[in-house]
C-alpha cells in the first residue's frame, strides 16, 4: 500500500513540475493580427478618380501643345510674310557691321548710306586697332555668294553674305574674311526675326482689312439692291413678304431656343457614380 501511495505522489510531482516549467517558458498569447479589408467601392472610387486626374492632365498637356503649336504657326506665317530683302537690307547691313566689330574687337567708324547708293564696293568700315581699318562689303541676297562675285571686290577686306558662300569659295586664298547670319549673336538674330514678324503682321493685317472692305462693299451693294427691289414691289406683296420673313425669323429663334434648352438637360452618368 505504501509503495503505491509513494508512486502516485511521485507521478503527481512530475506532472506539477512539468506544468510549472511549461508555464514559465511560454509567452502570453498575442492578439490576432487584423488584416484591413478595403471596401470594393473605395477601390473603384479611387481608381476612377485617378483615371479622371490622368485624363485631365493629358487634356491639359494636349491643350498646351495645341496652343503652342498654333502660336508658333501664326508667328512663322507672319515671319514668312515679312521677309523682304529689299526692305530689310539697311538693317542687315547695320547688324553685319556691328557683328564684325564685335567679333574683331573693334568699332564701326563708317557706315555708308543709303544702302542702295553707289559706294565703290565698300558698305562700311570697321576699325580694329590704331589705324587698322577693315573695309566691308555686304550682300543680302537669296542666293549664296560665289567666287566670281567676290573677285569683283578686290579692295574689300571682309565679305558679309546673309545667305552664306558657295562650297567652292575659299576666302582665305583671297586674303579676305567672311561672315554670315549664322555667325551672328542670338540678340542680332532676334532683332532681324522680330522685324520680319512685325512687318509680316502689318502686311497680313493690311491684306485682311482690304479683303474686309471688299466684302463689306459687296454686302452693302447687295443690301442696297435688295432694298430698292423691295420698295419697288406693290404694297400687298411687301406686307406678305414681311410676314414670311417674320415667321421665318421667329421659327428659327424658337428652334435655337429648343436646342439650347435641350442641351441644358442633365444627363445621368454611368461612370464613377454608377460604380459606387
Amino acid at each position: 500500500m505504501i509503495p503505491i501511495i509513494i508512486g502516485a505522489l511521485a507521478v503527481g510531482g512530475i506532472i506539477a513540475i512539468g506544468a510549472v516549467a511549461t508555464g514559465s517558458n511560454s509567452s502570453p498569447p498575442k492578439p490576432p493580427t487584423q488584416i484591413p479589408i478595403r471596401d470594393d467601392r473605395e477601390v473603384v472610387w479611387n481608381s476612377s478618380i485617378d483615371k479622371i486626374t490622368d485624363d485631365n492632365k493629358a487634356k491639359k498637356i494636349a491643350a498646351s501643345a495645341a496652343i503652342t503649336g498654333t502660336s508658333g504657326s501664326i508667328l512663322e506665317t507672319a515671319r514668312r510674310a515679312g521677309i523682304d530683302r529689299h526692305a530689310e537690307a539697311g538693317l542687315v547691313e547695320e547688324i553685319h557691321l556691328k557683328e564684325i566689330a564685335r567679333q574683331m574687337g573693334g568699332k564701326v567708324v563708317e557706315n555708308r548710306s543709303p544702302v542702295f547708293a553707289p559706294d565703290g564696293g565698300v558698305d562700311g568700315v570697321v576699325e580694329i586697332g590704331e589705324g587698322v581699318l577693315k573695309r566691308v562689303q555686304v550682300k543680302h541676297t537669296a542666293e549664296k555668294v560665289g567666287e566670281s562675285l567676290i573677285k569683283q571686290y578686290p579692295d574689300v577686306d571682309v565679305f558679309a553674305s546673309s545667305s552664306g558662300f558657295k562650297p567652292n569659295v575659299d576666302l582665305s586664298a583671297t586674303g579676305k574674311s567672311g561672315i554670315t547670319i549664322n555667325d551672328w549673336s542670338v540678340r542680332s538674330k532676334a532683332t532681324l526675326e522680330s522685324s520680319r514678324i512685325i512687318r509680316g503682321v502689318n502686311r497680313l493685317g493690311a491684306g485682311f482689312i482690304a479683303r474686309a472692305k471688299s466684302v463689306m462693299s459687296v454686302a452693302i451693294g447687295a443690301v442696297s439692291h435688295g432694298v430698292h427691289w423691295y420698295l419697288a414691289l406693290p404694297v400687298f406683296q411687301q406686307i406678305a413678304l414681311g410676314i414670311i420673313v417674320v415667321i421665318a425669323v421667329v421659327g428659327t429663334g424658337y428652334l435655337i431656343w429648343r436646342w439650347y434648352k435641350g442641351s441644358e438637360t442633365p444627363r445621368h452618368s454611368h461612370g464613377v457614380s454608377a460604380a459606387i
